[in-house]
């Protein structure tokens, strides 16, 4: 299982940055037409965050292949809790990819 990407509530650093695969390699997402996340409460059914741009790296260099990143806004990370995290790319003629989900614990302040 994969660690979850932690951070404290109310922090907007550090950004979310994911490497997504196809397969054993590193998805060169430079035909992408949209890459979006959500997160959603373990448990919940309506998400914090919904279909939010992330950015892509460069492409054009190799070993940014896969890179994407979030930038926290506002509230995101208010609300102390566990989510899912899923990214979805959206490729020409409206081809979605889904990747699978992840998880992100937002942890209360502690003295």
């Amino acid at each position: 299982m994969q660690r979850a990407f932690r951070l404290k509530k109310d922090d907007l650093e550090p950004p979310l940055i994911l490497r997504l695969l196809d397969g054993d390699q590193w998805l060169d997402l430079t035909t992408a037409a949209s890459v979006k996340f959500t997160m959603i409460p373990i448990g919940g059914d309506t998400p914090k965050i919904t279909s939010a741009t992330m950015t892509v790296s460069n492409q054009l260099v190799k070993s940014n292949h896969g890179k994407v990143s979030y930038t926290w806004q506002g509230t995101d990370t208010h609300t102390v809790g566990t989510y899912h995290g899923i990214v979805v790319v959206t490729w020409p003629a409206s081809r979605v990819q889904t990747f699978p989900s992840f998880v992100i614990a937002v942890d209360a302040l502690t003295a």
